[in-house]
């Protein structure tokens, strides 16, 4: 006669240690979160982020099983990294191998992808605008602790995920747009021409998403790639007549003719890097491997390139792009340099994911304004942007955007 009774009070208490239990690991990985912003070394170069992550593996593994990009990535990484090490051995018969750097690089490569996973998992648990607003927290902390505070290089894109991760917890799109303009306009101010772009483009998908629906709707979820494309080619013409006609300034409009004339175009007076690496590509098509040290046929290859642009970089070409190690200031570069084709590889599947979550989520209209922020970041920085900086940008990008099923517009049920 006690069954029943005792069965419905022992389902209770089931139940209520169940809640505890999700309660206790919400706020683990929102704690996660903000390490995974904070960015904080604490051994050999891993993140305390990729710590946490290792130690709580059992609970984060399933969460991630379904996104087949998630998969994908966490194998190629590895294979570039054992590419990369086998080809240092190769260069080692004519350059030298600095093991630390070779240690650093493998921190750096598994400490992105414990980014990744940490605010991936963080999204099947809370609200995407908390995920970002700790993101965001978490960034601004680093900023303040182990920086110049430079509005242009540390604050800013911090500040703008902590903005959009308040402002997105209601559900007006016209607010984030709003804010995200505002941002770009004082990232403009501070000289900061490239964020003022982001923040433009972000701002107009976002409107973009809220049109009237019409009789015809656009079926291909690759449909808001076109968009994109050309979003920014018409935000890039219209900002560069803008600064070349002085309307942010004399400052900005010397630099940006002075680029031009030299160049041909902002992009190419901007990222001159990419002139160097074309060289270093012909001249070692395979790879250097990781932890090598540039020699000087390399440093010549490099001042050739640059010199092929009508870019002299003085001493920026000796002291950081062969200084101890190959920094080409761009993810893609430094990925075939570091890790050859195996990198490329890692670097093409990273850019398929975001560009195909993003534009299956533009599609379906559900693309928060912070996830199309961070994903523009990451494409920058993925052809413009140092490694050992930039590299949190873009797996925190692949953590935002990345959803289950792939495959049409519809598909965004794990939407953000």
């Amino acid at each position: 006669m006690y069954g029943p009774s005792y069965s419905y009070g022992t389902s209770l208490a089931v139940a209520g240690h169940e809640n505890r239990n999700d309660r206790l690991v919400a706020l683990l990985v929102q704690a996660i979160v903000v390490l995974v912003g904070l960015d904080l070394t604490v051994a050999k170069g891993f993140s305390a982020a990729f710590v946490a992550l290792i130690v709580f593996t059992p609970l984060w593994l399933p969460a991630i099983r379904p996104y087949r990009s998630v998969m994908l990535i966490l194998i190629l990484a590895p294979i570039a990294l054992l590419a990369g090490y086998l080809l240092s051995m190769v260069s080692a018969a004519d350059h030298l191998v600095d093991k630390d750097l070779q240690l650093r690089w493998s921190a750096l490569i598994l400490s992105g992808l414990a980014a990744m996973i940490g605010l991936l998992w963080a999204r099947r648990l809370v609200p995407l605008h908390r995920v970002v607003l700790l993101f965001g927290i978490g960034a601004l902390a680093h900023a303040m602790l182990f920086t110049e505070m430079s509005w242009k290089y540390d604050l800013v894109e911090p500040l703008t995920y902590v903005v959009l991760g308040l402002v997105e917890r209601f559900r007006s799109r016209l607010v984030p747009a709003a804010a995200v303009l505002v941002m770009g306009l004082i990232g403009v101010i501070n000289e900061g021409r490239s964020f003022f772009a982001f923040c433009v483009v972000a701002a107009m998908v976002t409107l973009w998403q809220i049109r009237p629906r019409g009789e015809r709707t656009e079926s291909s979820a690759w449909y808001p790639v076109l968009l994109l494309a050309g979003s920014c080619a018409a935000v890039y013409w219209t900002i560069s007549t803008l600064l070349t006609r002085g309307v942010f300034g004399r400052t900005l409009q010397e630099r940006s003719l002075e680029q031009i004339q030299s160049s041909g175009s902002l992009l190419a007076g901007g990222r001159p890097e990419w002139a160097a690496a074309r060289e270093l590509m012909k001249q070692n098509p395979m790879g250097y491997g990781t932890g090598v040290v540039p020699g000087w046929a390399d440093l010549q290859a490099g001042r050739a390139g640059l010199a092929s642009i009508n870019v002299d970089a003085g001493g920026y070409t000796t002291n950081y792009l062969f200084g101890g190690g190959f920094k080409l200031h761009s993810i893609v570069s430094d990925l075939w340099v570091n890790c050859g084709v195996a990198g490329l590889a890692l670097a093409v599947a990273i850019a398929y994911g975001i560009i195909r979550s993003l534009s299956s989520l533009i599609a379906a209209r559900q693309a928060a304004t912070s996830v199309i922020f961070a994903c523009l970041i990451a494409m920058w920085t993925l052809l413009f942007g140092p490694i050992f900086s930039n590299w949190i940008d873009v797996c925190a990008a692949l953590g935002l955007v990345l959803i289950l099923r792939e495959a049409s517009p519809n598909s965004a049920s794990d939407s953000p």
